[in-house]
């Protein structure tokens, strides 16, 4: 049975196993934190405090992300530009392109393209559209409506799935676009390049990782 915990929870048990679901940025910190999970038994052991376990199986599915929206500068946009009282809105969400807040009464949207001043300004930083370092990577682009791209990354990943399409529940479609989504995949990483050239310039440090060029995840994980 699958049911829905707090993360503190799962770290008191050492035999937890548990699916994290997020944006690429937080899919990298949970593989940041596996991969110095040695380091941080090391530092415990000389300290008088209890080691947080780590969940004995994390299974990482990352959502196709270009930009995330700051929780104090969304509700602006959707009082005054899309007019809908916050109260009442229930749900917000991005497909296609496109923004919609929903109320109990209508939907309503806008172009992403009109939002994108509301997003946080390290998301133009961002070269990981599609969370390459999940199990699974899964978004709308490359797929028609109702439909959802799915790039499965490792074993574990391609067992379940199997184990899904063999139980009859998901149904299967090979009628991806992938000349669309490496298009929003190139276009995202030369305009990420850019706004790091620039703030590099201006003296900033941003570390993070080109796979075009790192053989190796050394720049992620230092």
């Amino acid at each position: 049975m699958i049911k829905e915990v707090s993360f503190s929870e799962t770290t008191k048990d050492p035999r937890a196993q548990v699916v994290i679901v997020g944006n690429p940025c937080e899919i990298n910190g949970v593989k940041k934190i596996m991969a110095l999970t040695g380091e941080f038994k090391e530092f415990y052991k000389d300290r008088d405090a209890d080691y947080p376990h780590w969940p004995k199986r994390v299974f990482t599915i990352a959502v196709f992300c270009k930009e995330n929206f700051s929780p104090k500068t969304i509700p602006s946009f959707v009082e005054k530009e899309m007019g809908l009282p916050l109260e009442e809105v229930n749900k917000m969400n991005i497909s296609s392109g496109v923004f919609y807040a929903y109320t109990d009464k209508e939907v309503r949207s806008r172009k992403i393209a009109e939002v994108s001043k509301y997003a946080r300004g390290n998301c133009r930083q961002c070269t990981d559209f599609t969370g390459d370092f999940a199990d699974i990577s899964i978004g709308s682009v490359g797929t028609e409506s109702g439909w959802s791209t799915i790039i499965l990354r490792t074993k574990e990943a391609k067992d379940l799935f199997k184990k899904l399409i063999d139980q009859d529940l998901i149904e299967v479609s090979t009628n991806v676009q992938m000349e669309a989504l490496n298009k929003v995949i190139d276009l995202n990483n030369k305009q990420a390049k850019k706004s790091i050239k620039l703030a590099q310039d201006k003296g900033f440090k941003l570390p993070f990782v080109d796979l075009e060029k790192d053989d190796n995840l050394e720049g992620f994980i230092e």
